[in-house]
């Protein structure tokens, strides 16, 4: 008797065969409806996306399996025996099953589902996002947003941020930026004698509401837009009590 270690080793070829007729399983059965409906081995293969040698040798299995010949070939056409009609109308079950099941997982795949954590600004989060937030929660009602105000830099990978918008001309190199909208800010004040000029805002305290302590360049154009003066302003940090009205 040959032992374990005398067995000759299965070549990967007839290994895959070894495989292909270990079981009559759902992937089997829906093949052999897609050759039944085709009516050939090469019209079934092309849909497949397989050979027609593969085709052929994947039933010719399920006939050595079950011991009974399934389709009666010809070379123009293949015609089912009675052993195959009796499997093809359980083949087709099992091909409307899968066909049913993956159109729904495509339908689910279209919807948008998840949690989406979004960062912005606070006065641009209330008066420009929230908005369009609330448009597109009615258009996909499986995302759960989870919004965070705030004027500090976000490290979004840290913090397990997907979306930050933020107003700036120069976006960090480390991230993925996109302009979103643009839009001009206007400065507005009143002064007890009228100011001389542009440069003179700088002799007045500019108070920004959360916005920190960062200089802002204004520009002052003229009214046919040929000419502009540029002014650095220096803005106070707000006090935290304080909130706009």
């Amino acid at each position: 008797m040959n032992s374990p270690k005398d067995a000759p080793a299965l070549s990967a070829t007839r290994l895959h065969r070894h495989r292909e007729t270990s079981a009559l399983d759902a992937n089997a059965l829906e093949l052999f409806a897609r050759v039944v409906a085709a009516g050939s081995f090469s019209r079934a293969a092309r849909q497949l996306g397989l050979t027609r040698a593969a085709v052929s040798r994947r039933v010719a299995a399920m006939e050595q399996l079950v011991g009974q010949t399934l389709l009666a070939r010809t070379t123009r056409s293949l015609g089912l025996t009675e052993a195959g009609r009796a499997l093809a109308a359980r083949a087709q079950v099992v091909h409307e099953a899968a066909d049913a099941a993956r159109m729904a997982l495509r339908k689910e795949g279209d919807a948008l589902q998840g949690r989406l954590r979004i960062t912005s600004m606070r006065a641009f989060g209330y008066s420009v996002l929230l908005p369009v937030l609330a448009e597109f929660g009615r258009t996909h009602p499986g995302v759960a947003m989870e919004l965070m105000f705030t004027e500090r830099r976000v490290d979004l990978v840290r913090e397990g941020v997907d979306v930050a918008f933020r107003i700036t001309r120069k976006p960090p190199e480390d991230c993925v930026a996109q302009p979103v909208l643009r839009y001009r800010i206007g400065a507005y004040g009143s002064t007890a004698s009228p100011l001389k000029g542009p440069q003179a805002l700088q002799q007045w305290p500019l108070l920004m509401l959360e916005g920190g302590a960062q200089s802002w360049l204004l520009q002052r154009h003229s009214r046919n837009g040929d000419a502009h003066e540029t002014v650095e302003l220096q803005p106070t940090s707000a006090p935290t009590a304080l909130k706009p009205w």
